[in-house]
């Protein structure tokens, strides 16, 4: 590799970076040759981080000969030799010959490298997503299964336990908790909105007779029984309207419907159910995550650019450099993926978490006779608005379906448990608008990379050349 500067010599002194401190790679040890046409007196050497003034051996081989040997310079560490220009020599020395790199330098790492680099990033993930299932445990109180799940909020003595524990405590539960609506109840267990728990809602508001729910064909029919109501989300659904119509996109409803995902977000978000810290800690871990991430994914691209395109680069110094980005990378990915176990329930909503996850491997596993029961009860509405939420809507549907009931004693609850199973459909058909055309936006990508100069001194980064950190 040659190249000319104009930047090595300023008026007596020669100074020239060796080996730039811009260079993210472990250097295990260099030998630095600096020849010039004549004589180099009172030669210093300087060796670390820009500005460094940690002192390093320089030997005069010959007059105008200078040789540098560091071991073991670290990662981004550079190297400057400094002297005094004396007088001219006849000839310019002989530059020994370079040593030549170990034949087995890139042959079987080059295949050993990625499958060692994949290896550390999958360790640090796994460690960092053990710390992070360690720290999401949820609360629960001491005790047995019954007074985990129905502990009053009365201060008591509190444990924290893993998921894997938590589900191993559950039992069927043959009713919904109380004091908890079946939309909340959904959310509970997904820990996000999805449309289930929106539907859901809609349905308890038919059982609260704020509106009532007709099938007309093949789509719902949505009737304000309560016009006068305060502003919310069935006010905009409605919009003054009397009826709404499902079988066809609707801005007011679409209005509505987004109105109503806030609210129920903010309930997510705010709810004493969950830990009331839980907010920052996630921020936090996917603010790492994402820094993390970028660094990993930078420095490896870095390194592995520097092996491909660079002269001085190798397999082997790759080796020696990439656990940092490795780690960084691995536990990046791991907070982003996993910072919502961060999410740590209280002791009370983990009680109603094991009384709605019983109730919703009841209506996983229900059949026809559970239906009848439910029918009985008087909670056949109520039931079908809780399947609707826990996602169990297709077998509560099947175990309807089998049932034997008296049609004319129950006719109009089969009529309004049958909204359940067609309800999430009709209320996707009205929120979301057709699409007529799509678009696409043109992006420029543009960047560049330039280095900076410096001015002549006792510290490393203070001459010419050395590369690293843009100088090529």
């Amino acid at each position: 590799l040659g190249y000319s500067l104009n930047t090595l010599v300023v008026g007596d002194v020669v100074s020239w970076n060796g080996l730039g401190a811009g260079w993210l790679v472990m250097v295990a040890s260099t030998e630095l040759h600096l020849l010039a046409s004549v004589a180099l007196e009172d030669p210093v050497c300087f060796q670390g981080g820009n500005w460094s003034q940690n002192a390093c051996v320089v030997t005069e081989v010959a007059p105008g000969h200078l040789m540098v040997k560091v071991n073991d310079l670290g990662w981004g560490r550079g190297i400057t030799v400094t002297a005094t220009r004396g007088e001219a020599l006849s000839a310019l020395p002989t530059l020994p010959v370079p040593p030549q790199p170990p034949a087995s330098d890139a042959a079987w790492l080059v295949w050993v490298a990625p499958g060692v680099v994949l290896l550390g990033i999958l360790l640090a993930a796994a460690a960092t997503g053990g710390l992070v299932g360690w720290l999401g445990r949820e609360k629960i109180y001491v005790g047995g299964i019954v007074d985990a799940a129905h502990a009053e909020a009365t201060g008591g003595e509190q444990r924290r336990i893993d998921h894997q524990e938590l589900a191993e405590m559950v039992t069927l539960t043959f009713a919904p908790p109380k004091g908890l609506a079946a939309h909340q109840g959904g959310l509970l267990l997904e820990e996000s909105l999805r449309s289930e728990h929106k539907s859901a809602w809609i349905l308890e508001q038919a059982l609260a007779s704020e509106i009532e729910i007709r099938s007309e064909d093949d789509h719902r029919v949505l009737v304000d029984l309560k016009p006068d109501r305060s502003a919310g989300p069935l006010k905009s659904m409605f919009l003054g309207q009397g009826e709404l119509s499902l079988k066809e996109y609707s801005k007011s409803f679409s209005t509505g419907w987004g109105e109503l995902s806030r609210e129920l977000s903010d309930w997510l978000k705010n709810s004493d159910l969950w830990s009331a810290r839980a907010g920052g800690r996630i921020l936090w871990a996917r603010l790492f995550g994402w820094v993390g991430t970028l660094y990993g994914v930078l420095a490896i691209l870095y390194l592995v650019q520097d092996v491909v395109f660079s002269a001085v680069g190798s397999w082997e110094g790759f080796m020696s450099s990439f656990h940092w980005p490795a780690l960084a990378l691995g536990v990046g990915l791991a907070l982003m993926m996993r910072a919502d176990e961060l999410r740590v329930r209280t002791a009370e909503g983990t009680g109603l978490w094991l009384q709605a996850e019983g109730f919703r491997r009841f209506l996983a596993e229900s059949e026809a006779k559970h239906v009848e029961q439910a029918a009985d009860q008087g909670r056949l509405r109520e039931y079908t608005a809780w399947a609707v939420a826990l996602g169990e809507t297709t077998r509560w549907t099947q175990s309807m379906e089998a049932a034997v009931l008296e049609p004319t004693v129950y006719r109009d609850d089969l009529l309004w448990a049958q909204h359940g199973a067609w309800l999430m459909s009709d209320v996707s058909t009205a929120s979301s608008p057709p699409v007529s055309s799509s678009s696409s936006d043109d992006f420029d990508f543009g960047g560049g990379f330039s280095g900076g100069g410096g001015s002549f001194g006792g510290s490393v980064g203070g001459g010419g050349g050395g590369g690293g950190g843009g100088d090529w």
